[in-house]
Formats: C-alpha cells, sequence, structure tokens
C-alpha cells in the first residue's frame, strides 16, 4: 500500500535554508528505505510564489553523472519528496 501524502511529508526531502539570498546554501537530505542520498545546493534565482532554481554544488554518490543527478532531483521535487522548511 503507498504511503498517504501525511506519512510522504514526514518522509519527505527538507530543504534547509541558511539565507533566502541568491547565492545561499541548502542542503537536501533524501532517506528513502535503505537509500539515503545528500545534496549541497545554492540558489541561482527566487521565482514566483517562493519557488527556487537551484543547482548543485555537490552531490553523493560522486559516481552518478550530473545530468542524471538533477533529473532525479526534478523528480523528487515533482513528487513531491521536497519541501523548503520556513524559518
Amino acid at each position: 500500500m503507498p504511503p498517504t501524502q501525511p506519512q510522504r511529508s514526514r518522509r519527505a526531502l527538507e530543504l534547509v535554508a541558511q539565507d533566502h539570498a541568491l547565492g545561499a546554501v541548502y542542503r537536501v537530505r533524501a532517506v528513502r528505505g535503505w537509500l539515503t542520498r545528500s545534496w549541497k545546493l545554492v540558489v541561482l534565482q527566487e521565482g514566483a510564489g517562493g519557488t527556487l532554481n537551484l543547482l548543485h554544488k555537490e552531490t553523493l554518490p560522486r559516481d552518478v553523472s550530473p545530468d542524471v543527478r538533477m533529473r532525479t532531483l526534478a523528480t523528487d521535487i515533482a513528487e513531491g519528496w521536497v519541501r523548503r522548511l520556513d524559518g
């Protein structure tokens, strides 16, 4: 049985802002079952509705190509695994 939305929210990636300005560093951590992934991102620009355009600065594992990493992150965002924590 697939997880409900509240369960998915609790398990979601947490996007933690150190600052909301351009160039701010964000840490994203995903935990799905046994898989843990971590990214360090930088804000390129802030769009409408508080959306952020982010650029990978580093990623784990390092042997995965940048294109695949960006597609994976984009998929996680689209599926609701990424959320921005305010405050």
